[in-house]
């Protein structure tokens, strides 16, 4: 019963996590839910991060350049941000475009490293060398630092799955999706931020039966007459984008 409660909580979880990226909206622009259950009340489901994300474009193959164009053009206006973070959200695919790009930036003619001072590329001597050294963070010109953050649901999620092939590696489109979130502080409040209803934080209580799951006492349990018992998980809560025209979601379309 434990372990069938542990695959269902990271069931759970990843629902979660998948409503928190791809959820849409289930009102219109006048607050008019569409959507009911069975009794006829209204669910009202939130807009997911990648729908708040106004700013949309698209790559083959990514470059320092178009890093640096992207970056420069879209947080121009941030004078008024403090504590400048910018979090790009990939998978595999995209953190390997990511470093890809910077290593050829940085490619003399010949495929030679330009290295100064310690850094190093290439460690051990002798027999035993080994290649080292991959980009995870960029910092602009203009001040901004992004860090990569390496997102198992775009390389695992449903949407990973239904999505097209990447025609060199195989790996799905969605894998290379590059998100670019900015998660700076404006007016003393962070831009990115989880909302949760009062009390509905995250719920957990058991249906019991003639068996009562292990942890379960009191207001927790509910009675039935089945011989069993279930267990159940609800939370009501979202994702907020304080300012949405700072953030910038770039899709593959390598074919």
């Amino acid at each position: 019963m434990d372990y069938e409660e542990y695959l269902h909580m990271l069931d759970f979880k990843e629902e979660c996590e998948m409503y928190y990226w791809y959820g849409e909206k289930s009102y219109d622009s006048n607050g008019h839910v569409h959507m009911k259950d069975e009794n006829g009340q209204p669910v009202v489901v939130g807009p997911g991060l990648m729908q708040q994300i106004v700013n949309k474009d698209t790559y083959s193959t990514m470059t320092e350049t178009k890093l640096k164009n992207i970056i420069g053009d879209l947080f121009y206006g941030m004078t008024d941000a403090s504590k400048k973070q910018v979090t790009l959200y990939t998978g595999t695919g995209g953190a390997r475009e990511f470093d890809e790009a910077l290593k050829n930036h940085f490619a003399g003619s010949a495929g030679s490293w330009k290295v100064g001072g310690e850094n190093r590329f290439i460690t051990g001597s002798g027999r035993n060398l080994g290649l080292s050294g991959y980009f995870n963070s960029y910092e602009h010109v203009d001040g901004h630092v992004i860090n990569v953050v390496k997102l198992p649901l775009f390389d695992h999620g449903a949407v990973a799955q239904a999505r097209a092939k990447h025609p060199t590696t195989g790996y799905s489109l969605e894998s290379y999706r590059m998100v670019f979130v900015d998660q700076s502080n404006y007016d003393g409040q962070n831009n990115l931020q989880m909302i949760s209803k009062k009390g509905r934080e995250m719920m957990r209580w058991c249906v019991a039966g003639s068996v009562v799951p292990r942890g379960f006492s009191g207001s927790d349990a509910r009675a039935s007459d089945v011989d069993g018992a279930s267990v159940h998980m609800l939370k009501t809560a979202g994702i907020a984008l304080k300012r949405f025209d700072t953030s910038l979601d770039i899709t593959c379309v390598a074919s």
